[in-house]
């Protein structure tokens, strides 16, 4: 079942991501507020990359800290904006 952390954030390329489907720095940091069922105020931003290299071809620029306390609370998706879109 889908579990959703939402961003309180307003933006015109805000997306939903499965967090399994992101690479992030993993330091154990978690951010408290998320911890505390607070609502996160702005969404991760994420940097889309193809190199065949990465295991994975979208990583957290911004957000570890939140990717890693939705993790802990049971979050599959998270809103995130991809800074590097040619769009």
């Amino acid at each position: 079942m889908k579990k959703l952390l939402k961003a309180k954030q307003q933006h015109p390329k805000k997306k939903i991501f499965q967090i399994s489907k992101l690479s992030w720095v993993k330091n154990g940091i978690m951010l408290q507020d998320i911890l505390d069922g607070k609502e996160m105020n702005e969404a991760v931003t994420i940097v889309h990359d193809t190199n065949p290299n990465y295991s994975k071809e979208y990583f957290v620029d911004r957000g570890s800290s939140r990717i890693e306390a939705a993790v802990k609370m049971g979050f599959t998706h998270i809103e995130g904006i991809i800074i590097n879109e040619k769009t």
